[in-house]
């Protein structure tokens, strides 16, 4: 499977009593598709999956196959853990439900070397070689204080199923050097939605992104018109909404992306402790702009 293009990484939206909001979740289910998106993630830290039981990962991954099913849209679901043996179970069970992305960060909290990371991947990865199912290496050192070196996402690369990087340092320099020794049929995607067409521009193959979750069809129109040499426009838009990008950060992702969604009838601006509402500070800096869904 090609990895190309605007994947979301879904937030999870929860009812008043804590629950998974379903009608909720179809209907962000039907913006993404709407607007074309090449492909949802669940149950990433956008998804708050440090606060989702397996149970609930398990439920949102068979919605979303169910209604994605027979679209273009694809279907990527956070398997990753820092448990070796966690991961590859999860990753197995998503496999075997013909779930074709699975999103495997760092390990976190624990810091193993680039020895324990190479193995930890590797060990995921032969565990669904008998599946259509991919893995996507997840490199956000900022949430987990460890990073893939080059080296070690090169060696990786050349896996039989792992197919592509979600690359989230923001370092133009760094995703230079990784799209430089990487082979041509490896995807490497920005996880950095203020770096996106900067990334774009050095031989990245699209993003994973938080901004469109609300903006699906601008992210897209960005990457078409990239794609399509019209790179005029493209930059147009890029700048037009560079600063709401970086407000989307204003304090820990998902709580301003939520708040912005529920302005407009969404889902609930709920999220799980330990993350806390968004500050009155915060939510006047977000209320300056002006989005139409």
């Amino acid at each position: 499977m090609a990895i190309t293009g605007v994947w979301t990484a879904l937030i999870t939206p929860f009812t008043s009593d804590g629950k998974i909001d379903k009608p909720a979740l179809y209907r962000l289910f039907q913006m993404q598709l709407d607007a074309k998106i090449s492909g949802i993630i669940l149950s990433g830290t956008t998804g708050e999956s440090p606060t989702l039981s397996l149970e609930e990962k398990k439920d949102l991954t068979q919605e979303a196959l169910q209604f994605f099913k027979g679209t273009q849209t694809q279907v990527g679901l956070g398997t990753g853990s820092n448990n070796t043996n966690e991961s590859i179970r999860f990753s197995a069970w998503a496999a075997e439900q013909g779930v074709p992305l699975l999103l495997v960060v760092c390990p976190y909290y624990n810091k193993p070397s680039q020895s324990g990371l190479l193995q930890h991947f590797t060990s995921i990865a032969d565990a669904i070689k008998n599946s259509s199912s991919e893995v996507m290496l997840y490199n956000v050192p900022g949430r987990t204080s460890i990073s893939l070196s080059r080296q070690t996402i090169c060696a990786l690369s050349k896996h039989s199923h792992i197919s592509s990087l979600k690359e989230a340092t923001g370092d133009l320099a760094f995703d230079a050097e990784i799209l430089h020794h990487v082979s041509s049929d490896f995807s490497v995607l920005s996880g950095d939605d203020p770096t996106f067409l900067p990334f774009l521009s050095i031989g990245g193959k699209g993003v994973v992104s938080v901004a469109s979750n609300i903006i699906p069809e601008v992210m897209v129109q960005i990457y078409d018109s990239f794609q399509s040499n019209d790179i005029q426009t493209a930059r147009k838009l890029f700048l037009e909404w560079i600063d709401f990008f970086k407000a989307l950060f204003i304090e820990a992702n998902p709580v301003p992306v939520k708040y912005l969604l529920s302005q407009k009838n969404i889902c609930l601006p709920l999220v799980r402790q330990p993350l806390a509402p968004l500050s009155e500070a915060s939510i006047q800096v977000l209320q300056k702009f002006k989005i139409n869904f």
